[in-house]
């Protein structure tokens, strides 16, 4: 959450460094909310219920998978008739989704370096615990990326107390840019009539 604050931030100041407003950014529409919002409220119901109840391994993959998936085309969706700069932002958000949901799909899990959590000061950490069960400790060892961890959530953040993955990173890019594009560039109601009628 606060990676997530931190981002908005930063995208949020590009923006005005950019001669943006935050209010322009009430110009910018997500095409198929809908299917964005079912597929995160699905993770976080499907979070809470694997906490207290026995959920089958197959149908807990099945529904990250499956809602991940949503989110990738939702992105996909978004991409025809916005601004280049908007495109550009939305192609490195897919890109680090993508990253992020090779390893998900190969193992049915993130795997997580123990080595990552201890220098981020979470040596503790039962990671298969919450989120799903979306992560797995990934094997120990000489503490170099291998398999699909060089995927997963290896890069240690000790001043946040998080370890993040490469696509992490390339999507936190992504939505700083796309915040900062959609400040920059507030289209107006006939623009955006225009794009969406392209898109049709």
């Amino acid at each position: 959450m606060l990676v997530l604050l931190l981002v908005i931030l930063a995208g949020t100041a590009a923006g005005r460094a950019a001669g943006g407003t935050v209010r322009a950014i009430a110009c910018f529409r997500l095409r198929w909310l809908p299917l964005l919002v079912a597929a995160l409220v699905g993770q976080v119901v499907l979070g809470s219920l694997t906490e207290h109840a026995g959920i089958g391994a197959v149908l807990r993959a099945t529904i990250v998978v499956g809602s991940d998936t949503a989110v990738g085309v939702v992105l996909a969706r978004n991409l025809p008739g916005r601004h280049r700069s908007e495109q550009f932002a939305l192609c490195l958000t897919g890109a680090g989704w993508c990253l992020n949901w090779l390893p998900i799909v190969a193992d049915k899990a993130m795997p997580v370096s123990h080595k990552a959590l201890v220098a981020a000061g979470m040596a503790s950490l039962d990671v298969s615990r919450g989120n799903l069960g979306k992560h797995v400790l990934a094997a120990t060892g000489t503490g170099m990326p291998h398999g699909w961890l060089f995927l997963g959530d290896w890069i240690a953040v000790p001043p946040l107390r998080t370890v993040l993955s490469p696509g992490d990173l390339v999507m936190a890019l992504g939505l700083a840019v796309l915040i900062a594009a959609a400040m920059a560039r507030a289209q107006t109601p006939r623009e955006d009539l225009a794009a969406r009628s392209n898109t049709l």
